[in-house]
Order: structure tokens, then C-alpha cells, then sequence
């Protein structure tokens, strides 16, 4: 026969895990993503192709976004935009974008790092400062080369 604390006790536990599921649960919802849409592109500097390039596109309509969608440039000065979770595109939208060019160093695990100052005049650096805005439609959106210029 069982006692009444140890039923208490074993109800308390119960409903203890119970709330504690709830709780995951809810945690683990998510708000629903925005679609992202495929998005390419070329950066020149000088009119001429430039390779690691970092291309980061700051959201204008909602500043408080924490996605920034970004890509590499390849040897022609091409690019391909990655969203979140490394997924491709971005969502529809405005965006300032910036431009960092700097020195890879490969490691000796086979990455690389990117050091030094930025190869690209200061205004470029940073969304604050850059004056590329581009629009993101739904569908598929091959953008204009971005031709980067001295100050």
C-alpha cells in the first residue's frame, strides 16, 4: 500500500515533467521563415573582377532583422547569396550592401582566413556608409554588377 506523501510526491513529479515538456515545447516553435530567393551577382573594382570579396546585404525594411544574408566572390567576381542556415537566397526586400575585401590566408587544417584591412575605399565597409541599395524580388534576381570606385 502506498502511502499519501509518497503519492504526493510521485503527482508532484508527474506534473513537474508535465510543465517542463510544456515549456520545451513552446521553446521550440518557431516563428515562420521568410521565403528566400535566389540571388547572383558580380562586384569590379576599377572596372575590373575581383576574387574574396565578402558581400553582406544589411535588410532596410526591418533594421532589427538579424539575418544578413552574405557571399564570396569567385575569381570572375561572382557571387551567389547565402541566407540563414546556409541555405541559398535572400527574402524579399531593400538592402544596404556592404563590401569587404581582404587578404586570404589558407590554415593548415585546409580553410583560410581573411586579415588585414579592407582593399576597398572605407564608405564600402560598412551598410551605414555604403550607398548600394538593391531590392530583392520574389523569383530569381541576377543583379546588375556592382562597379566599386575610389573615393
Amino acid at each position: 500500500m502506498m502511502n499519501v506523501c509518497s503519492m504526493g510526491l510521485r503527482l508532484a513529479a508527474a506534473l513537474s515533467l508535465l510543465l517542463s515538456l510544456g515549456l520545451w515545447a513552446g521553446c521550440q516553435s518557431k516563428a515562420p521563415q521568410k521565403a528566400l530567393h535566389p540571388v547572383r551577382g558580380q562586384v569590379l573594382y576599377q572596372g575590373v573582377p575581383i576574387k574574396d570579396c565578402r558581400v553582406i546585404f544589411y535588410p532596410m525594411d526591418d533594421p532589427n532583422d538579424i539575418e544578413r544574408p552574405e557571399a564570396y566572390t569567385d575569381e570572375g567576381g561572382y557571387f551567389e547569396v547565402m541566407g540563414r542556415r546556409d541555405r541559398p537566397g535572400a527574402a524579399v526586400g531593400r538592402y544596404q550592401v556592404a563590401f569587404l575585401w581582404m587578404d586570404r590566408h589558407p590554415e593548415p587544417d585546409g580553410s583560410s582566413d581573411f586579415i588585414g584591412p579592407n582593399k576597398l575605399p572605407a564608405k564600402y565597409g560598412r551598410a551605414e556608409t555604403s550607398t548600394v541599395i538593391v531590392e530583392i524580388k520574389e523569383g530569381k534576381n541576377e543583379l546588375e554588377p556592382f562597379r566599386l570606385q575610389p573615393q
